[in-house]
């Protein structure tokens, strides 16, 4: 069920139907108070609710759900959802200006970067642009945009290569 939910509230927050993604975090919390719930399911919770905090502006909240999604995979093992979660995290901290957080989590996704994916890492490019810019950094804004333009196009996402295209 979590599973299911994941994926719709993925799609909703990406068609900005906030309102629905809301009760689903609502929905994912009341079956995450079960004992027997796994560290799995917790750190969906997480990436779920950073996600939604970071597209409607929530900084605060977003890495509070960052940090807790992290904790959860530190403490269990099951680190499926860090990098996306400290992406959603990056991405939040940057549209509220707090570069210093934006750096620190933009860090640990390099660290992270065994094992991303390509579209992982084509966001990771994508907002270590947006840092040079807002840094007023024009050349390595270009560059990092060049990169994160050529992984979102070798992924085949439109979405993402629109967006980096905006971006360059």
């Amino acid at each position: 069920r979590l599973s299911a939910q994941l994926l719709m509230a993925i799609t909703l927050n990406y068609t900005g139907r906030f309102g629905r993604v809301r009760e689903l975090i609502d929905e994912m919390r009341a079956t995450c108070r079960s004992p027997d719930v796994t560290p799995l399911a917790l750190a969906v919770l997480k990436d779920v609710e950073s996600m939604y905090y970071m597209l409607t502006a929530d900084h605060d909240r977003c890495l509070e759900a960052v940090y807790d999604g992290i904790e959860i995979g530190q403490a269990s093992g099951v680190n499926l959802w860090r990098y996306h979660l400290l992406s959603n995290g990056a991405a939040a901290a940057l549209g509220a200006g707090d570069l210093e957080s934006a750096e620190e989590l933009l860090g640990k996704m390099h660290q992270h970067r065994e094992g991303a994916r390509r579209l992982d890492r084509c966001s990771y490019h994508y907002y270590r642009s947006w840092l040079a810019m807002l840094r007023r950094d024009i050349v390595d804004a270009y560059q990092e945009q060049k990169t994160a333009l050529r992984l979102a196009v070798e992924t085949g996402c439109p979405y993402y290569e629109l967006l980096c295209r905006l971006a360059q």
